[in-house]
């Protein structure tokens, strides 16, 4: 066995390794590590045979796999992350917890063990690494490997439920950071135990006490204080350190975790019994009053004429409702969740808008002195991911207390910026704990009469606009124009949208033009000319984003699309972002059934597009895939695909339908592929499919989307391997039955999530075949032990791009037509019902 050090890889490999990265290699069978461009660079440097066996630790990964042994039983897996702002190691094996010592050993009598016996990380389990002050204030734990277990305490209490290891120290006294750094985090790494999972807390054990109900929603068992612990805790698996702790505050790292801030909301909601979901939408003429929580604070940062404040909203048509944060978590998100629209002074009090109910409103009012970045991370960047929309509100100078404090000439009141320059401290311990707000009533009931006018929703947003609107593609401004006094207090308040409906997907929206609306009064230096005025409406949607694939083509554009025009009955221009003209010329046929006009590519429009409607982005897009979302639409899948026959005048509405005796034959189409997941013995399936009874269609999806929507049409049963191409669904008739044939390698899950499950809303039939092994062209590309055959949970955890590469792209299928006559045979018997 050999233990190479950092130096002995960069002299063998000709680069620099940091003191993070060991490599210990021995005869045994394979085992993945968790980067298989590691293991290629080691392979090719070091002359690694396929019979070795790594084992890794890599500080700059974003899965450090430190030991491993999944060739035979596993008995021990220690995994650390320490990248991101909280490091955290998950622990498979026999794990003992001494609090004395703050340490947790891991006990391995493996042959490879020896080797890196007394090895330690060291660990503290808080979400804010970088933050050096608050990380002093958190205890520092040891993850240690021994071989010898006389070398490790003995087991007092054994459990036999996970176990995770957290630090309630750090900034965790301070409400918002016990959301931000704790909370979150903690329902990021709990969730998923389904509450079968013990809590060990470190630091500070007294905080608990205030969110027990929260602990209580992740953990049935109770909070074990493990420090200063006279028991030795052992567990067979134990998370050191929480998971999911963004970069941005308030959310989750969708990397690190299975969960969203969609997720962490509806647990709220479910744990607290909030039965607001959505916030009031008033119409015109309706005399809804909606709920105005104005957020009160006793000592700094409160609003001295809160009485005022209050009146002038009420007189606006808010009921408004006056209360302070207390102790009661549980009383006060009841009040939270209540309301439409949250105001208060920047501070810890506005982390509550978490229990707000969706598209609700949070007015962030920001005291003097603040500068920009504070507001924007704390709260208007985490509201988006909430689906609450944000409004914000910068005080004067003459609204603050600091006036009473300081004479006109002081540096505090003259250049803030030269006070923020001695360090936050120094600036908080003025601006934030010296200064209190007078509202200015008349000038801050032009924002409370500003209605926001974006739609923050999971998967796509959108803004409906109506009014003097001027849209300018070369700044990428959409300028709301009005002559009305109220709407200059909303030069400052703008929002920012990529009009492509797959939000989330960071790889997708990362290549979409950001758009932002602008509110200017009419006599504004920066307010543009128009040079073209129309008529009708407008929407300005991307062709960006995953545009290129078939699959997304509909369920990210064509879908929402129909959902957002159609109420228009073709009398609606189009703006069109990240032109992608092969896009255009494929699908002109469905953008003419929409729109009586030319599209419009705004991006490189010289002139200024002027109208009395906008919507910015697209309605409709629903979570599942293929679908459309009711709440936002009134249009169903069902009348997209009413409206798709229309549009390519096809004729087949419902599938055959077999009787008893019957000589009908039903068609059958057999997407064929030319790449990746090709049918190789497609000739052998059409015969024994022939033989079945069928009428067999073999094609292969093209360009001509009228010819090949045609084709689908006139078919009652269509199969394929998962891909783009299963898309063509939409066309079929109605009651017709779609077979998927599922790749090897654990794909069952993209599987239901792009076909299955839409089925369900279009009148379909769903039938599945799973391959074997024997079945995958894969078994000719890899030895018979190599991980991709053995264990693809292993690649699936190297992310999206390793299991796509693997499973989708390399993969073809070779159709084991015994096994596979039995799901044509139930295709049959589904058509004679």
């Amino acid at each position: 066995m050999i233990l190479y050090s950092p130096e002995a890889l960069a002299s063998m490999s000709g680069r620099s390794w940091d003191t993070g990265h060991w490599l210990l290699s021995f005869s045994s069978r394979v085992v993945s590590s968790s980067s298989s461009s590691l293991i290629q660079f080691l392979c090719g440097h070091l002359s690694i045979g396929a019979d070795e066996k790594l084992l890794v630790e890599n500080d700059t990964s974003s899965s450090v796999v430190i030991a491993q042994d999944i060739a035979t039983k596993k008995k021990l897996e220690l995994v650390c992350d320490l990248t991101g702002r909280s490091e955290f190691c998950e622990i498979e094996g026999d794990i003992r917890i001494d609090g004395k010592t703050f340490t947790v050993f891991i006990v391995s009598q493996e042959p490879y063990t020896s080797s890196v016996a007394n090895t330690t990380r060291k660990i503290r389990p808080y979400g804010r690494k970088e933050d050096s002050t608050a990380m002093k204030n958190v205890k520092e734990w040891s993850v240690k490997v021994v071989a010898n277990p006389e070398d490790a305490p003995k087991c007092i209490q054994s459990h036999n439920v996970p176990g995770i290891l957290f630090s309630t120290g750090g900034y965790a006294g301070n409400y918002y950071h016990a959301f931000t750094d704790v909370i979150i985090p903690l329902f990021s790494t709990a969730r998923v135990f389904r509450r079968e999972v013990k809590f060990l807390v470190t630091d500070k054990s007294w905080w608990t006490w205030k969110f027990q109900t929260l602990m209580k929603g992740l953990s049935k068992y109770e909070l074990i204080n493990v420090d200063n612990a006279e028991d030795i805790h052992c567990f067979t698996g134990a998370t050191v350190g929480l998971k999911g702790r963004s970069y941005k505050e308030l959310s989750i790292d969708t990397s690190k975790s299975a969960y969203t801030m969609k997720d962490f909301r509806e647990f709220l909601r479910s744990t607290y019994s909030l039965n607001k979901t959505t916030a009031i939408k008033m119409r015109d003429g309706e005399k809804k009053r909606p709920q105005l929580l104005i957020i009160s604070r006793k000592r700094t940062r409160a609003f001295t004429n809160v009485d005022k404040i209050s009146k002038m909203a009420e007189k606006l048509g808010f009921e408004v409702v006056i209360a302070e944060p207390e102790a009661d978590i549980s009383g006060f998100a009841q009040i939270i969740n209540s309301c439409d629209v949250v105001m208060g002074v920047h501070g810890a009090g506005l982390t509550n808008s978490v229990f707000l109910p969706d598209n609700a409103i949070l007015i962030q009012v920001v005291p003097f002195g603040m500068s920009g970045w504070v507001p924007k991370v704390s709260f208007e960047e985490p509201a988006n991911d909430m689906q609450i929309r944000y409004l914000e509100y910068k005080i004067r100078l003459e609204e603050s207390t600091l006036i009473k404090q300081y004479p006109p000439d002081h540096v505090v009141l003259k250049n803030p910026s030269a006070i923020q320059k001695q360090g936050w401290s120094e600036f908080a311990s003025i601006y934030l704990v010296k200064q209190n707000v007078k509202i200015d009533v008349r000038r801050f009931r032009r924002t409370l009469k500003i209605v926001p006018v974006c739609d923050i929703g999971e998967r796509s947003d959108y803004c409906e606009i109506e009014g003097d609107i001027r849209v300018d593609g070369k700044t990428g401004n959409v300028f709301i124009i009005s002559s009305e006094t109220d709407i200059l207090a909303a030069e400052n308040i703008s929002w920012s949208i990529r009009p492509y409906a797959r939000k989330g997907d960071q790889a997708a929206m990362s290549a979409i033009r950001e758009w932002s609306i602008k509110f200017l009064p009419d006599d504004h230096q920066d307010v543009p000319k128009c040079t073209q005025n129309h008529k009708v409406p407008a929407i300005l949607f991307s062709l960006g984003g995953y545009a290129g694939n078939h699959f997304h083509a509909f369920t990210d554009i064509i879908v929402p699309l129909f959902a957002t025009a159609r109420p228009f009955s073709r009398q609606v221009q189009f703006l069109v972002t990240d032109k992608q003209y092969w896009w255009i010329a494929k699908f002109q046929n469905l953008l003419d059934s929409l729109s009586g006009y030319e599209h419009i590519d705004i991006d490189k429009a010289q002139d200024i597009h002027c109208f009395s409607s906008l919507t910015l982005g697209l309605k409709g897009r629903s979570r599942k895939e293929l679908s459309i979302d009711p709440s936002k639409s009134p249009y169903t899948i069902k009348d997209f695909r009413q409206f798709l026959r229309s549009s390519y005048a096809l004729k087949k509405k419902q599938a055959i339908k077999i009787s008893d005796g019957e000589k009908k034959r039903p068609r059958l189409l057999i997407i064929s592929r030319k790449r990746s997941r090709a049918f190789t013995n497609i000739g052998e399936i059409a015969k024994m499919a022939r033989r079945l009874g069928f009428r067999v269609v073999i094609a292969e999806p093209d360009a001509d989307m009228s010819g090949f929507a045609r084709i689908i049409n006139s078919c009652d049963v269509v199969m394929g391997v998962h891909g783009a191409g299963l898309t063509n669904i939409v066309f079929l008739p109605e009651n017709a039955i779609l077979v998927q044939v599922i790749p090897f390698g654990g794909t069952e899950w993209v599987s239901k999530t792009y076909f299955e499950d839409p089925l369900k809303d279009m009148n379909l039939r769903y039938l599945e075949y799973k391959i074997g092994l024997q079945e995958s062209t894969l078994i000719q590309q890899y030895p018979s032990d190599h991980v991709v055959l053995r264990d693809p949970s292993v690649i699936q955890k190297q992310g999206w791009e390793a299991f796509k590469s693997t499973y989708l792209d390399k993969q073809n299928v070779k159709l084991d037509v015994n096994r596979f006559r039995p799901t044509l045979v139930k295709a049959l018997e589904l058509l004679h019902e």
